[in-house]
């Protein structure tokens, strides 16, 4: 999803490089690290320079943030079946529908209650909803199978 630059002030705000969608930012409340650490989102804003700036509870100060920088940091999905999913997890699997490999997994966005995935299926960008009933998924295999076509918007 993207990754820490530098810090900015001393009240332990810092900028985030976004690769996904500007709307996970507004839409989720908590960014993870690779080791599985929370950081509960307190605000998104603006910089001076047009990138964002995120402020996280617990992280007040310049030295507290620093330890993020050049971090990378992911928002995680849930399918419904209690399973947690980032999205570096989910980025370039194999998209599997009707038995065949038919395109890669793009990006998980959405709200924590409307997550979907975006999908790059047959060279045409596409979305389907981030739930056990669309979805099976093999971490091992690294595919995600589209359960069926009426899932595809």
């Amino acid at each position: 999803m993207g990754s820490f630059g530098r810090v900015f002030g001393v009240k332990g705000e810092i900028y985030f490089n976004l690769y996904g969608s500007p709307d996970i930012l507004q839409t989720a409340d908590s960014l993870f690290l690779d080791d599985g650490t929370a950081l509960v989102i307190q605000h998104v804003t603006l910089g001076p320079d047009g990138r964002y700036l995120i402020k996280f509870r617990g992280v007040n100060s310049a030295e507290q943030a620093e330890t993020l920088v050049n971090k990378k940091a992911y928002v995680k999905g849930r399918t419904g079946s209690g399973d947690f999913y980032t999205t570096s997890e989910l980025i370039e699997m194999d998209v599997v529908l009707n038995g065949s490999i038919v395109g890669k997994v793009l990006d998980l966005q959405g709200t924590e209650d409307a997550p979907y995935l975006v999908l790059d299926i047959n060279g045409k960008e596409m979305r389907t909803p981030f739930i056990k009933e669309a979805l099976r998924i093999d971490r091992e295999a690294k595919k995600v199978e589209i359960i069926s076509e009426g899932y595809l918007v």
